[in-house]
């Protein structure tokens, strides 16, 4: 299904190229030339995934996930100026000097076209480059004995790898540190696709320094199964972090924190087998990575009292923020599903390119309250 979608998109990015290099160029070996890395961008997803792993498949992966969002805005003014240009040719309204020089007219276009888009890459970049902490608040209704509240920090999809190096991980390591939560849960995603990466920037030790007296916990995400779901476990853990798989562990005595593996490994034990036997009067934190609707439905049946998951990066870029919010019964922020309550966050880290637009790279400091 990925694959064709991947191709899709692929065909969208390809015409998008060629629609460009009639704008740009009158001769066709100009055009052919265009089109050769510009197919290759296009597809360049698709390539990479095939190439998995290698130097070159990295690179494919990398341009063809900055040509795909950037497809959005190119493929929307190209199809505009193919629009005004089917319209004038009926009804003329281009100033007369559009219509006596239309190759110099098409060229400033693309032009125009390529300095705003230009703008909006650098403005994601910088917004991205500046994660937010953002303070939310949420109320169980059960009490618990030991405590009034409880103070988490959330930070999911990291995205560790060749984008988010050790420099950019120690940032977020200190500004995770810096809200002195009780607890800090990872909502999966550590990983980008390898751990090469990681064990060639040795950021097991920036992950070590993540601190909070009742610990720092994680479930696996998406990515993190890409290559090795065990071997990406036992690297965290090396690092001090619990990573819960289909499991629940009392914390402080007074409430239990449940982890499930990711959707995409399918073989993961329902919620009421993972929280069977517990005493039903404490209060129950579940980490899952995707916000599905069938697995919030699932927590809600289980008792789950609130479930904390990533995954959707917000959307990352506008107007892909729409279709998440779309596909996402909470794709961002707070919701409810029954008596369960839900937190998702957008994440620290992003997929493909670093850029953000009309979502935010964050951490949720968290403050649950018990007893509603």
């Amino acid at each position: 299904m990925w694959l064709l979608i991947l191709v899709a998109l692929g065909a969208l990015g390809t015409y998008a190229g060629w629609r460009s290099a009639c704008a740009l160029f009158t001769r066709p070996w100009q055009r052919a030339l265009w089109m050769l890395p510009a197919t290759v961008s296009a597809f360049g997803i698709f390539l990479g995934f095939q190439l998995h792993g290698t130097p070159l498949g990295i690179a494919l992966s990398f341009v063809g996930a900055f040509w795909m969002l950037l497809l959005p805005y190119w493929l929307p003014a190209i199809i505009g100026f193919d629009v005004l240009r089917f319209i004038n040719k009926r009804h003329p309204f281009f100033p007369e000097q559009v219509n006596r020089h239309p190759v110099a007219a098409g060229r400033l276009a693309v032009a125009a076209v390529a300095l705003v888009i230009g703008a909006v890459t650098l403005y994601g970049y910088w917004h991205f480059s500046n994660p937010e902490t953002v303070k939310t608040t949420v109320r169980l209704k059960k009490t618990s004995a030991a405590r009034k509240t409880l103070h988490v920090a959330v930070a999911s999809d990291l995205h560790m790898g060749d984008i988010i190096n050790r420099e950019r991980l120690a940032k977020y390591v200190a500004q995770i540190n810096a809200i002195g939560a009780d607890i800090i849960l990872l909502a999966g995603d550590m990983v980008d696709n390898r751990l090469a990466p990681l064990l060639e920037q040795n950021m097991a030790a920036e992950l070590a320094k993540l601190n909070a007296p009742l610990g720092v916990y994680a479930v696996l995400g998406n990515h993190d199964v890409f290559e090795n779901p065990t071997a990406t476990a036992a690297y965290l853990q090396s690092s001090g972090i619990h990573v819960l798989r289909d499991e629940v562990v009392p914390v402080g005595g007074d409430f239990y924190l449940a982890g499930r593996k990711d959707w995409s490994e399918r073989r993961r034990r329902p919620v009421k087998d993972i929280l069977g036997g517990l005493d039903p009067a404490r209060p129950v934190l579940l980490l899952d990575h995707q916000p599905r609707a069938a697995s919030l439905r699932e927590a809600a049946a289980a008792g789950v009292d609130l479930q904390i998951s990533g995954h959707t990066h917000g959307g990352q870029v506008w107007p892909i923020t729409w279709v998440v919010r779309a596909m996402y019964p909470v794709a961002h922020g707070t919701g409810r599903e029954g008596a369960t309550q839900i937190l998702v966050t957008s994440g620290l880290g992003l997929w493909g390119f670093p850029m953000r637009v009309g979502s935010d790279s964050e951490i949720v400091d968290l403050q649950v309250e018990f007893g509603e």
